[in-house]
């Protein structure tokens, strides 16, 4: 769940996402669904959802090749991601993922670059 506020134009969002994971051998397949809120100030309020899966092979804890497809109101798009896992001391990893995802359909943003780093601690 997540709920946000932006003061300077006094909008609100709430949203709540469903995540799914199912192993396949070596493989992992990954859905996160979410159903989104939004309201602006004196203008109007919608809803929104956005679905993102991902096929991931577990080629080793470090380095694990996949392909995501990623759907919003906004966007649809499809592209090759790269993701690993280091551990870096008892029970401290950082785990790392970079791709590209191209968008499906006409769009004036025809890909976009992913990058996340993340240390758990």
């Amino acid at each position: 769940f997540e709920l946000e506020r932006e003061s300077d134009i006094d909008t609100w969002e709430a949203a709540t996402t469903l995540l799914v994971s199912k192993e396949f051998g070596r493989w992992t397949g990954t859905a996160n669904a979410a159903l989104i809120y939004e309201s602006i100030k004196n203008l109007h309020s919608e809803w929104e959802t956005s679905l993102a899966l991902q096929a991931k092979y577990r080629l080793s804890e470090s380095f694990e090749p996949a392909l995501e497809y990623f759907k919003s109101d906004q966007s649809n798009g499809l592209g090759p991601i790269i993701t690993g896992l280091f551990r870096v001391g008892i029970a401290k990893k950082v785990r790392w993922e970079l791709g590209v995802i191209w968008e499906l359909a006409d769009s004036p943003i025809n890909k976009s670059i992913k990058a996340r780093l993340e240390y758990d601690f």
